[in-house]
């Protein structure tokens, strides 16, 4: 009988097959890794965000305080957003720093436009409107720099004219200062008097008087304060693409109110347009304005500078012109690259305005209404004294009447009392100028 079959053993039960393969769980590992790792980069964009809002904070507060705000004591005012403050003074757009480094290409040497005396000028495009602006970088990290960035700031953010350059934004971040104003295509008025440029045609160079005329009536009359530019001169009239001028600089001018601000921007001006008063007061007017804007007409009518070449014994541009009135050639000082092509009626006007805007007794100087006036042709040309009044010098401060500390809008032959003159009126009155008053 045959045995039963034995079947072969069959394999025991292995270990469970896992859940999970391999590949599963380090793209979970992966996954999870980068989860982390956003979040810790959320975290730290978050904090650097808050940092940088604080610096900005602190920065903010440090500028309005400067610009003449406060915080109050108590604690309601105390913690107003400083950017509500800032809101309130009607100051334009800020811009971070990052912002105006990419749009002037990392303040490339290729987009710089110009220099002055605390800074540089960088061209700078805007992709995001595609527009194109000029940014002011106030490099010189002192006292006067920071005056300067807040007089613009101060000045410029509250005028409106068309003559005037616009603020249109601003930098304030740790330590560094900058403007943005309007683009000018054509650069400054002194740029196209030099001689090795084009000749400046003679209808553009009446048409750029006019417009800073005006410019500077609204500064001295039309603006909510009086502002006094001090220190008007060709490097600081800009041009646009069609020659329309526009007066800028504001870093020295003159907020003529009771503030903090405006005693600490009594600086000087530049040398040849400044007023012989400001050497012996320390102080500039609308008067001191006034003159600079002569010595402004006198360059653009000659083609010469305010000082010329006077360490080769060279007159000044101011006694030059002089000369030839009193020996009745005053055409003669007419840029003669300009060969005779320009109207001897307005060559005339703009030199013989130009003499009586620089006489040395500031009473004696019209305002920047009459002059506007008179460049308009709305006006007279007062007669002139019969030859140059004389310089005063006096280690003294003078004492600027009343009439002429509120800007009165004309200019008037009577004189103060000898109780009450300063040298200079004393000494204009002696010279018998032949000025009628003007209504």
């Amino acid at each position: 009988m045959a045995a039963p079959a034995v079947s072969a053993p069959g394999p025991g039960p292995g270990p469970a097959p896992s859940s999970h393969h391999p590949a599963e769980i380090r793209d979970l590992v992966i996954g999870i890794g980068i989860g982390v790792f956003f979040f810790l980069l959320l975290v730290g964009l978050v904090i650097t965000q808050s940092l940088r809002k604080i610096e900005w904070r602190a920065d903010v507060r440090s500028l309005l305080d400067k610009l003449g705000w406060k915080a109050k004591v108590d604690d309601e005012e105390a913690h107003i957003d400083p950017e509500v403050r800032l809101a309130e003074l009607k100051l334009p757009s800020r811009y971070t720093y990052r912002d105006l480094s990419i749009a002037t290409k990392g303040f490339s040497s290729k987009e710089l436009i110009g220099k002055g005396g605390f800074g540089e000028v960088y061209k700078a495009h805007f992709l995001q409107d595609r527009s194109t602006v000029a940014v002011k970088k106030i490099s010189e990290q002192s006292l006067q720099a920071e005056r300067q960035f807040l007089a613009e700031m101060a000045i410029i953010g509250r005028i409106s004219h068309r003559n005037l350059v616009q603020l249109k934004g601003w930098c304030y971040e740790k330590g560094n200062m900058l403007l943005v104003c309007d683009y000018m295509p054509n650069g400054s008025l002194d740029r196209h008097l030099a001689p090795s440029e084009k000749v400046l045609e003679w209808s553009n160079r009446y048409e750029i008087v006019k417009g800073v005329a005006a410019g500077l009536f609204y500064l001295h009359e039309g603006s909510e304060k009086q502002i006094i530019h001090n220190d008007v001169k060709p490097s600081n009239v800009l041009l646009d693409a069609d020659f329309n001028p526009r007066l800028s600089d504001f870093g020295l001018a003159i907020l003529i109110e009771d503030s903090k601000l405006a005693m600490t921007v009594t600086l000087a001006g530049t040398l040849g347009y400044v007023a012989p008063e400001v050497y012996y007061t320390g102080k500039a007017n609308d008067k001191s304005d006034v003159y600079s804007f002569g010595m402004l007409l006198l360059t653009v009518a000659c083609g010469r500078t305010a000082l010329g070449d006077t360490l080769s014994g060279q007159e000044t541009l101011l006694s030059w012109v002089w000369r030839l009135q009193e020996e009745s050639r005053l055409l003669d000082a007419a840029d003669t690259r300009l060969a005779e092509n320009y109207s001897g009626t307005e060559m005339i006007r703009l030199l013989q305005l130009g003499l009586i805007c620089c006489y040395p007794d500031p009473a004696a100087r019209p305002t920047m209404r009459y002059c506007n006036q008179v460049l308009l042709g709305d006006a007279p040309i007062p007669p002139l004294a019969k030859s140059k009044p004389l310089p005063f010098h006096s280690m003294h401060l003078l004492q600027i009447d009343e009439e002429l500390q509120a800007g009165d809008s004309s200019f008037s032959s009577e004189r103060p009392s000898p109780a009450e003159s300063s040298t200079a009126a004393m000494l204009s009155r002696s010279l018998s100028l032949e000025i009628s008053p003007v209504e």
